[in-house]
């Protein structure tokens, strides 16, 4: 009896490991469709999946939402766990790229923490050559954003996107003097505001830029009241409520766009 419950036991090990034995992309790939503490838990399920975590490529989902019983003791406690786990999956992860990194602070009551911490994690996913990078930032957040060196100087990114999930403010972001992304394909630009100069520079920066969308951001433009957009590999271009004179839904449009993009 005993010798048959042995067997039994090791049958059923066997039927569960065979998850452990798909091909890491395709872990990698079931993974990618869940918050990234979850892909974390999920190494318990395997033998084989206890280290799939540190090499994960897509970190879609790290995302800390507005929530608890308004309690600043437990919001502290929930955004220094939330840090620690974010340093945790950065920090212990292996040598290979990241492919998407997805990060959504919905509260930024504890700013320069905030500062910090999200400028550390951007940096870290450039340190591995990541290719998309998505940034957005939520209320209760009054101090400018600068945006890393490293970041707007980066090899290997293909998409960014800056969004600010205010409901009031456009969130002021401020721009490195020299940028150069050369692989750069689609940006966007949500709820920010930044100068007409930074903007274009941003986007000369950019030489194979296709898509481009700048939706309800607050621009500085030239004292002519002009915003230029000049890039002869866009493709596509999105420019909504945009302007400082679009303050109102429905006010008149005051400002030019020149636009110069011959594959449009």
């Amino acid at each position: 009896m005993g010798k048959r419950k042995k067997l039994s036991s090791k049958k059923f090990e066997e039927k569960v490991d065979r998850i452990g034995r798909l091909p890491d992309n395709l872990i990698h790939h079931i993974l990618s469709f869940i918050d990234v503490k979850y892909a974390v838990q999920a190494s318990v399920l395997s033998k084989r999946w206890k280290d799939v975590w540190v090499s994960l490529p897509f970190l879609s989902k790290l995302t800390f939402e507005i929530g608890g019983d308004g309690n600043p003791e437990n919001y502290e406690k929930r955004a220094d766990r939330f840090i620690n786990f974010v340093d945790m999956v950065m920090i212990f992860r292996d040598d290979s790229d990241i492919q998407t990194f997805n990060l959504n602070w919905h509260d930024f009551a504890f700013k320069d923490t905030v500062i910090r911490n999200v400028t550390k994690w951007m940096l870290m996913a450039v340190k591995r050559n990541v290719q998309k990078l998505r940034v957005e930032i939520g209320d209760y957040y009054d101090l400018a954003f600068e945006l890393p060196h490293r970041l707007l100087n980066c090899k290997s990114l293909r998409k960014l996107e800056v969004i600010s999930a205010s409901v009031v403010e456009h969130r002021k972001i401020i721009l490195p003097k020299s940028m150069c992304l050369p692989q750069l394909e689609a940006l966007a630009l949500v709820k920010l505001s930044i100068s007409g100069v930074e903007l274009e520079s941003l986007i000369s920066s950019c030489p194979f830029l296709e898509h481009l969308h700048i939706f309800k951001c607050d621009i500085e433009a030239d004292n002519q009241q002009n915003l230029v957009i000049d890039s002869p590999s866009l493709q596509t271009f999105a420019l909504t409520n945009t302007l400082r004179s679009f303050r109102l839904e429905d006010c008149i449009v005051h400002n030019i766009t020149k636009l110069s993009a011959p594959n449009l």
